[in-house]
């Protein structure tokens, strides 16, 4: 679980994202929480470099999986991450 922002970090996050999201046209609400979540886990229980790697595959199969959500996709990257961590042990740090 990441840890808590304080305000102005979480309000300078924000707008980060919304420009990011304008430069990149993306319209859908960006789940952050979940995100950050995610990539904390990714990072710290299979392989930190696999973190930003996996926040790109999540990205790239909501756009090429209109069907997808974005809560199963984040659900698919944990029943991955479970399944890496059960078969290398050895990588949780």
């Amino acid at each position: 679980m990441p840890r808590e922002l304080n305000p102005e970090d979480s309000a300078r996050l924000d707008e980060w994202v919304a420009a990011v999201a304008d430069a990149l046209g993306v319209t859908t609400p960006v789940p952050v929480s979940s995100l950050l979540a995610i990539a904390g886990d990714v990072a710290h229980q299979a392989l930190r470099p696999a973190s930003p790697v996996t926040g790109f595959l999540l990205g790239a199969a909501l756009a090429s999986t209109p069907s997808l959500s974005a809560d199963e996709a984040l659900a698919r990257v944990r029943e991955v991450l479970a399944a890496f961590v059960a078969a290398h042990p050895e990588s949780q740090g």
